[in-house]
Formats: C-alpha cells, sequence, structure tokens
C-alpha cells in the first residue's frame, strides 16, 4: 500500500513545545524519515486489522482510520496530519486486481449459465423432434454445454464461498433469454471501460511513481556531491590548522630555546642559594644537637620518627599524622623523664606544679619545631589541617555537587535529550565522596543507565595520572563530567571520543615546558609564582580536555 501524508509543525502551544524538545537539531532527511517510520507503523496496525476486500473498496475509510490512528503519536513529537489519502495497492498474486473484476466475472458467469441452459433446452426440443436423426449431435452438444458450465463454475468456486456463487446460480435461472442476452451485452461494455479506466488509472501512478523514484535519485546524487564538497571543504581546514598548528610549535620552541639560557642563569644562581642554605641548616643542627639533656632525648625520639616519616612520604598526610598520634605520648614521656629521677622539686617566685607542666610542653614544641626544619613536615599545621581543614570543608563541596546534580536534573527533566558537562577544579578528586555519591559521577561507561552522569577522569586518577602534584603524590582536581547520553551518544549523534591510540576517555594536556625541571617542586607543574617569587610559568594544575564528535 502506498500513501501521502500532507503534515505541519502545531501551532498549538503545548504541541509547538513538544515539536522544539523532540525535533530540535534535526535535518530535513532525519524529519522525514522519523515522520514515516511513525506512519509506516499506524498503517501495518490499520492494514492487519481490516480485510482485504474492505481495503480495496473502501479507500477512504481506510485512509481516515490510520490517519486517526496516527494522531496521538504525531501529537507526542508536536506534528498535526493535514490529510492523509491511499494512492495505491499491490500484491504479487495478483488477487486485488481479481477482485476489481469479480462482478464482471459473476455476471459472466451467469451469462455463460444461461446461455448453456438456452443451448441444452434447444437441443432438447431440437432432439425431441428429430430423436432419431439428430441423437449423436444432441448427445454432443449436451456434452459441450456440459463442460462449458462446470468450467465457469470452477471458476467462480476461486473468487467466491459456497454460499454465494449457490446464492448467484440459483439467481442466474430465473433470468429470462432476452434480459439475460442485453445484460450481458451491457455488462460487458461496462467490463471493458472499467477495465480501460482502471488501465489508464494504474498507468498514470506508475508514470508518477517513475517520476519519484528519478527526483529520488538526482537528490541522492546531489547529496553526495554535496557531502563530497563538505569532505573536501573539512579536509582542507585540518590541513590549515595543522599548517598552524606546526608553525606555532615552531614558535614555542624558539620561545623555549630563549627561556633555557634565563634559565641556566637563573639555576645557578638558585644552587648557590641552595648551598648557603645548607650550610646554615647544618650549622643550626650543630646547635641544635647541643642542646640540654631533656630536648636531646626528646630529639632522639623525633629522629626516628622523622625516619619513619620519610619511608612512608607517599602514604599521604594520614599515615604521617597517624604515626605522630602514635608516638607523641612517648615523646613526651621522654621530655619529662628526667623530673623522675628529683626527689623533691623547690619553686621560687611563681613556680608552681604549672611552671613544670609548661616547661615539658616547651620541650615538647621544640620537637616539632626541630622536625619541621630537618624535614619539610610542619606537623603543628598537619594536625590544624586534618582537625579543621579538610573535615571542615567537605560538607561545602559536597553541597555545591548536590547543588550541581539538582540543576543538571532540572535540565534533563525539561528538556531529555539534553547533554549535560559538569567541569572545573572542583577541589576533590575524581574518587571523592562529593563526585562518586552526592554528584552520582560513574566510572564505568558500559554500566551507564539513562539520567546518571560518567567522570572518565576516575580511570585516571587509579592509573596514577594527576593534574597537580602534592608530597610526592598526583591529585586530579579538574574534572569533565558528562552525562550518559553524550557519554554513549543514546540520543542524537554526537559522543564521547577516545583520542587516539588511548584506552581513556578522559585526557591531561601535558607538555615539558609545562613542568618544572629543578628545585623543590622538580617535576611539578611549573607554576607562575611560588610564594612572592616569579617562576615564568602557567598554572600548579595541568589543563583536562575531551573529545565529542559523531
Amino acid at each position: 500500500m502506498d500513501g501521502v501524508a500532507n503534515i505541519k509543525i502545531s501551532s498549538d502551544t503545548e504541541l509547538l513545545e513538544k515539536a522544539a524538545e523532540s525535533l530540535l537539531g534535526m535535518d530535513q532527511r532525519q524529519l522525514i524519515f522519523l515522520v514515516t517510520q511513525v506512519l509506516e507503523g499506524n498503517m501495518r496496525e490499520i492494514v492487519g486489522s481490516v480485510g482485504l476486500k474492505e481495503m480495496v473498496q473502501e479507500r477512504q475509510i481506510v485512509a481516515e482510520k490510520i490517519k486517526e490512528n496516527a494522531i496521538p503519536d504525531m501529537k507526542k513529537l508536536g506534528i498535526e496530519i493535514v490529510n492523509f489519502n491511499i494512492q495505491n495497492f499491490k500484491d504479487g498474486a495478483g488477487t486485488i486486481e481479481n477482485m476489481g473484476i469479480d462482478n464482471v466475472e459473476q455476471i459472466r458467469k451467469a451469462a455463460q449459465i444461461a446461455k448453456a441452459e438456452a443451448a441444452r433446452d434447444i437441443a432438447i426440443a431440437e432432439a425431441n423432434a428429430r430423436e432419431s436423426a439428430n441423437k449423436v449431435a444432441v448427445e454432443a452438444n449436451q456434452r459441450i454445454a456440459e463442460q462449458n458450465t462446470t468450467l465457469a463454475i470452477r471458476e467462480a468456486e476461486l473468487k467466491k464461498d459456497a454460499d454465494i456463487k449457490k446464492a448467484e446460480a440459483d439467481a442466474a435461472y430465473d433470468i429470462q433469454k432476452q434480459e439475460q442476452r442485453k445484460t450481458i451485452e451491457v455488462t460487458s461494455a461496462n467490463a471493458d471501460i472499467a477495465r480501460r479506466e482502471k488501465e489508464a488509472e494504474l498507468f498514470e501512478k506508475e508514470i508518477a511513481l517513475q517520476e519519484k523514484k528519478l527526483d529520488a535519485e538526482i537528490k541522492k546524487k546531489a547529496d553526495a556531491l554535496k557531502y563530497e564538497a563538505e569532505k573536501k571543504a573539512e579536509a582542507e581546514l585540518i590541513r590549515r590548522q595543522k599548517e598552524s598548528e606546526a608553525k606555532r610549535y615552531e614558535e614555542e620552541q624558539a620561545a623555549i630555546a630563549r627561556m633555557k639560557a634565563a634559565e641556566a642563569e637563573k639555576y645557578e644562581q638558585e644552587r648557590q642559594a641552595e648551598a648557603k642554605k645548607a650550610i646554615a641548616e647544618a650549622e643550626a643542627y650543630a646547635k641544635l644537637k647541643e642542646a640540654e639533656g631533656i630536648r636531646a632525648v626528646g630529639l632522639a625520639e623525633a629522629e626516628a620518627i622523622e625516619k619513619k616519616a620519610e619511608a612512608q612520604k607517599k602514604m599521604g598526610e594520614a599515615s604521617v599524622l597517624e604515626m605522630y598520634l602514635t608516638a607523641l605520648p612517648e615523646v613526651v614521656k621522654n621530655a619529662a623523664s628526667p623530673l623522675s629521677q628529683t626527689d623533691k622539686i623547690v619553686m621560687y617566685g611563681d613556680g608552681n606544679a604549672t611552671k613544670v607542666v609548661k616547661d615539658v610542653m616547651t620541650s615538647t614544641s621544640q620537637i616539632m619545631e626541630g622536625m619541621k626544619e630537618s624535614t619539610g613536615i610542619d606537623l603543628s599545621a598537619l594536625l590544624a589541617g586534618f582537625v579543621g581543614g579538610k573535615a571542615a570543608s567537605d560538607p561545602k563541596r559536597e553541597a555545591a555537587a548536590a547543588q550541581c546534580r539538582r540543576i543538571a536534573d532540572s535540565v534533563r527533566a525539561a528538556r531529555p535529550n539534553t547533554k549535560v558537562v559538569i567541569m572545573g577544579d572542583l577541589n576533590d578528586d575524581a574518587t571523592d565522596k562529593s563526585i562518586t555519591e552526592v554528584l552520582g559521577a560513574r566510572e564505568n561507561i558500559k554500566k551507564l543507565v539513562a539520567g546518571e552522569l560518567y567522570n572518565p577522569y576516575i580511570a585516571l586518577l587509579k592509573a596514577g595520572y594527576g593534574t597537580l602534584g602534592y608530597r610526592d603524590s598526583w591529585n586530579l582536581f579538574d574534572n569533565i563530567i558528562v552525562s550518559e547520553n553524550l557519554a554513549t551518544g543514546s540520543t542524537g549523534e554526537l559522543k564521547l571520543q577516545r583520542a587516539e591510540g588511548s584506552k581513556f576517555y578522559g585526557n591531561i594536556f601535558s607538555r615539558p615546558y609545562m613542568m618544572q625541571r629543578e628545585g623543590q617542586y622538580k617535576n611539578y607543574p611549573l607554576r607562575t609564582f611560588v610564594g612572592n617569587n616569579f617562576q615564568n610559568g602557567f598554572s600548579d594544575h595541568l589543563p583536562v580536555f575531551i573529545y565529542v564528535g559523531k
């Protein structure tokens, strides 16, 4: 069955909003394909529920049924059906064509039966008059008439059921001979006219179909030429971009070379400064070793803690803090141990028990200061950071994550096909609670379901990659999080892509000129400033990026 539908975007406000949501971003070809699929589904549903005879003879009624059935589905897309018409029916077995001439065959059958009966009656009458002379001729004519009648009935039986054939045969016996001849002549003429009209109609439809096929082929070729031209233009653009990138790279290398000369002089100055610093630290350490007995015992304990801290640097701040808290009672004990050897303490002036405690705590503080000078680990700051730093700020980052999720969900609720991107320095690693639990960013792209978020940087962090260095380990605070439909391409053509040669969907941009080459922050991102000292760098964070394409 071939049909033609005229459609339009609805002017109704509610349906217009649905059209904006459903058809946004579609070109004409995609829209035609979508509408065709909806109409074809409704045509199949109606065609399966009506008989072949009704479908052919009641064409307009069937077309209205298809239109009414399709209207709810089209309204979901914001589209109105102006009209729908059935143009043509086709079937390989010729059943429809046979139905078209069914009435002709019925009349022809009746005529053949009547003719046979008339011949039979004439033959019998003549046989009765000339019984002896024409007996053989009568019998022969009778057999021929019976055979013709049997053939006509058999052809009719292929098209009609038994009840209809019997009714038509009974009615045919009541038709008079003259009326039969007249009816046969008129019906035959009408059937011939109908046949010729049908042939002309089919011929016109065939011409129209061929014209449509020709138009489609012409359009297809035009689209192919257009696509080829667009690809050539894209290739030319990429070539120009590559040339521009190569030129820019050469300029960057020249700038780096100029930088290296200045950095060499700067490095020598820094090396001399570090040598002076080392001498000063050695002198300070020598003086420290000459401290009184109580402090010396405490420093011995601090030195043991220091060696453990160096062995466990990469375990992170939590491990260092735990180690210190474990050893702290012993440090205080040793600091106060000389007092246990004293039978009596006599104090003058404002001396009291508080002064004794103060002296012990002063010694402990001196131990912590000595560790800071020798190892760079500020236990006081570290302890304060754990008590009031990250723990205190976690609720704020989690609240920010919750707000981001609410905004993303509200946008997706209004426009389900919207592709969402959440990005920035989130001040939390990709595996922290604010990102994985509160924001709900998932690690496995293959297990995503509709409405979820995907963070490609979880896998990068677990593999040992990061964007900023701290205490000889990498953190990854810079995240790009995308919605499921952008990660998998479940709606539309755009989807997240891997970089060429990479197994990760997330990317970190890093070049040698972006890294610190020497000093305390060697192999860390080259900063613009360290304290008040200008480093001529970029940032203490490396940039991140993703690829999105079709």
